[in-house]
């Protein structure tokens, strides 16, 4: 049931997790999709306006792609790495673009900004006759509701495999204790066995039930085959009868499976 219990668990948590990350993914994938749309769309527009310095016809533009949920932030500066148009001034935009990406000639990257909030920048050049003449900056807010979720899922899968822990778990324990300590019992017994001085103890004999002092020489001198078991107390008939002749005596059938039965009942007691 433990085997079959972390299978299940296995599963359905490799399984969600692998739709939560593909649905996390292609979210992400749809974001910077429209994050290079949004900065090609304005490059495209803003050649000529950014050659005639028309900052008004730049700000509509920048104006207009900010209406946008995504867009968090965008500018445009010149040649000379001049501002010309921006939406936010209080936007701090990082242009670090060590780890930058690069699709369809647009660079993007992501960061996380100064109040922890995730954005994926995006920048690409603004041409005019084939001549760089400035380039344009666009933030979208990377802010996923997935990723509550994402972690909720974790707890939860840490949470399930702890129960199924201790659930299996605490029967086991409980398991063994009980043997360790019937161990611990018998193993007193033993050592308490060990302190009698048994040369000075009766002992009964499992097969036949005749008591003798029990030494180690009680089982040497033994000979089942030469001793008759059975002895005729009638004096003008008196004959022995030795154990191989018990299967040769039908009317003592039962005695042989009385013999069998002793010896198998003591071999099972001591074997357990």
């Amino acid at each position: 049931r433990l085997l079959w219990c972390l299978t299940i668990w296995f599963v359905v948590c490799s399984v969600g997790y692998l739709i939560i990350t593909y649905i996390e993914n292609n979210k992400k994938t749809q974001l910077i999709q429209k994050g290079i749309s949004f900065s090609k769309n304005i490059a495209s527009e803003a050649g000529l306006p950014l050659l005639e310095t028309n900052n008004k016809l730049l700000g509509q533009l920048l104006e207009k792609i900010s209406e946008k949920p995504e867009v968090i932030y965008a500018s445009i500066i010149n040649h000379k790495n001049k501002t010309i148009a921006f939406t936010d001034q209080d936007q701090f935009l990082l242009l670090n673009q060590n780890k930058s990406k690069k699709k369809d000639n647009v660079f993007f990257w992501k960061i996380e900004n100064i109040n922890s909030n995730s954005t994926i920048h995006f920048s690409t050049n603004i041409t005019f006759s084939g001549t760089k003449i400035g380039e344009v900056f666009i933030s979208l807010s990377d802010n996923n509701d997935l990723i509550a979720f994402k972690n909720g899922f974790i707890w939860f899968a840490l949470c399930t495999i702890l129960l199924i822990v201790i659930y299996f778990g605490y029967p086991l324990r409980k398991r063994s204790l009980l043997f360790f300590g019937e161990f611990a019992k018998r193993y007193q017994e033993n050592n308490n066995f060990k302190n009698i001085k048994v040369e000075y103890s009766d002992f009964n004999c499992p097969l036949c039930g005749i008591q003798n002092k029990f030494s180690k020489n009680n089982f040497v001198d033994l000979n089942f085959v030469e001793k008759p078991i059975l002895i005729s107390s009638c004096l003008e008939k008196q004959k022995a009868l030795y154990i191989k002749d018990i299967s040769k005596i039908e009317e003592l059938s039962w005695l042989k499976k009385k013999i069998i039965f002793q010896c198998t009942e003591i071999i099972n007691k001591i074997a357990i």
